[in-house]
Formats: structure tokens, sequence, C-alpha cells
């Protein structure tokens, strides 16, 4: 089997494997070549694969689960969460930051880290926000006033129910 049709299969084989059971030094044995080659082969897959892990750690951290929790979910030693809470994490939420500065929405950002995560950036545009109200004209929401006694001006698409 020549390189090129062995970097194909490097390359199906690590992209069907999402939970990332078969290790690079297998499937280097398994092709005959080096773990080396292997890890060049497939290191797009196996870096996307990674960054959706992470995203996946800090949501959970986010919500409150300790690392050990997140640990058990993901099958990761605790030591390595704390790692990818302290350096990654701290290098998305930087990178995340300097796009929102620059005028970047939500869905840009998204595009920008490959994060499918939405409420993870919302949480993170959000989060320095003390003021409820400013948060909500951030995420796009204009709080809706109105006085409980005054029942007068109704919202004829809601029907005769539901004030304004």
């Amino acid at each position: 089997m020549k390189n090129t049709e062995k970097e194909k299969v490097a390359i199906k084989v690590a992209t069907s494997d999402t939970d990332g059971e078969i290790t690079q030094k297998q499937l280097a044995n398994q092709l005959g070549v080096s773990q080396q080659v292997v890890s060049l082969w497939i290191k797009a897959i196996t870096d996307k694969r990674d960054n959706k892990r992470d995203q996946l750690i800090y949501h959970l951290s986010l919500l409150g689960w300790t690392q050990q929790e997140v640990g058990d979910l993901v099958s990761v030693d605790r030591t390595l969460i704390s790692k990818i809470m302290d350096v990654n994490f701290t290098k998305f939420s930087k990178i995340h930051t300097e796009l929102s500065a620059k005028g970047y929405k939500v869905d840009e950002i998204s595009k920008k880290l490959d994060c499918d995560d939405i409420p993870l950036l919302w949480s993170l545009s959000l989060k320095d926000q003390l003021d409820d109200a400013v948060k909500m004209v951030k995420f796009g929401c204009e709080p809706q006033l109105f006085n409980i006694w005054n029942f007068q001006s109704l919202d004829e698409r809601l029907g005769s129910g539901f004030l304004v």
C-alpha cells in the first residue's frame, strides 16, 4: 500500500473514531509507519475533536460541575481538566474577548473559533456585565416594562389577555 493510501486510511479511521479509542501508535503499527507520520496525517482531526471536548469542559464548568464530575463524563483525568481550564480556556476566552472588542457578533465568533456552543459564547460575552438591563440589551432583548395597574393597552397580536 502506498503512503497516500495509508494516509487516506488513517484519516478515515481517525474521522470514524469519534471517542478517540484507537491510539496513534496502534494506527501506526497497523499501517506500518511511524507514530509521528500518523500524527501529522490526522492532526486536524484530533485538534477538532479536542476543541469540541474542551468546549464541553468549559460549558460544564460554567454550569458548576466539579473537575472530577467533568473528568468522569469526558473520560479525562482531573489534572488534565485542570490544565485545560487554566491554559486552553484562558486562551479561548482571550480570543473571544478580542474578537468581541473588534465588533464581531456571537455568530461570527462562533465560526472563527469553530464553536457550535452558542450558550458558551454568550456566557463569555455577558460574564463581565453586572447590570441585568445591560445584559438584556447586549443579548438583543429589551426588557418590557409595564404598569400592572394599567390594563387599557393590550397588544393585539397576542390577543386580549396579554399586556404590552
